[in-house]
């Protein structure tokens, strides 16, 4: 029978085990035994596969293991615990890097079922048993690279009559588009010039370097095509940006020279004079400018 999600966890006193021990030396199993037997084999099995995984934590696993802590002493006694008290807050410590599999939501799932057994078929090894599926599968997580857009070349073999000299061209699947840039691959070019700040030509650069070349000025019309087309969305971002209270603007310290020498009533000092005199009349403007 298949594994449940959530198994009931089987409360066993230190007797009790020792006595299931003792019966399983003697090979004499009471009927009562033999779920209690295939708990801990299923505990066992789960505990393995965990282990495998490297996005586990050992909290998880006594969790588990023995269940959830409800009753702490800071939900009893509604109060910090003076062993806890004198400790100091320290931050949590940083993680090691790795992502487990469950991070990769935007990776693509391949199902691999096992080539010879199916679920509920009898097992090779004791020849008594059924195999079942596990509600925990193995997992691996497998990293390639690739352009940052991808073209894909389709070949439709065509077939010619030597007597009246038709062609015949299969018929084109439906989710391949007349479109030689789809939507995907503009929203990808303005991730990739406006959110991640690459220049077209550094694009161009990278795409040649992988074997699929994809021109500046392509970009740039590609770009500019669908810029037509989100134009609604940004005028109604302007309608709403008009309709707001507050608005910031940008404190920049940059220097303007030429506001500079518009406020500044002093003349420019001739040649041949100190250039300390220059300075100190460049920071008097400076100082009547802000």
């Amino acid at each position: 029978m298949p594994v449940k999600k959530n198994p009931k966890q089987l409360q066993i006193s230190c007797k009790e085990l020792k006595q299931l021990q003792k019966r399983i030396a003697k090979r004499k199993l009471a009927p009562d035994d033999w779920q209690l037997v295939q708990a801990m084999t299923e505990a066992v099995e789960r505990l393995s596969l965990s282990l495998a995984e490297r996005d586990t934590s050992l909290g998880r696993l006594c969790k588990y293991l023995f269940g959830a802590p409800t009753e702490t002493a800071k939900n009893l006694l509604k109060h910090r615990p003076k062993a806890e008290a004198n400790k100091p807050d320290r931050p949590p410590p940083k993680g090691h890097g790795s992502n487990g599999a469950a991070a990769y939501t935007g990776a693509g799932k391949v199902v691999i079922d096992h080539p010879e057994l199916k679920a509920g078929e009898g097992c090779p090894l004791c020849t008594e048993g059924k195999v079942y599926e596990l509600a925990m599968p193995a997992v691996r997580v497998q990293v390639v690279g690739e352009a940052p857009l991808k073209a894909t070349v389709f070949e439709y073999g065509r077939l010619r009559c030597n007597r009246c000299g038709e062609v015949f061209t299969p018929q084109i699947p439906a989710e391949i588009t007349e479109k030689t840039y789809d939507e995907s691959a503009a929203a990808m070019l303005g991730l990739l010039k406006y959110g991640c700040g690459l220049p077209l030509n550094r694009i161009e650069r990278l795409q040649q370097s992988l074997g699929q070349p994809l021109p500046a000025s392509t970009q740039w019309d590609v770009l500019n095509a669908t810029a037509v087309s989100l134009s609604p969305v940004h005028d109604t971002l302007i309608d709403l940006a008009a309709q707001g209270e507050v608005i910031h603007n940008d404190d920049t310290t940059m220097k303007v020279l030429s506001y500079i020498k518009e406020q500044d009533p002093t003349p420019a000092p001739a040649r041949g004079s100190s250039p300390r005199g220059w300075s100190a009349a460049w920071m008097g403007a400076r100082s009547r400018s802000s």
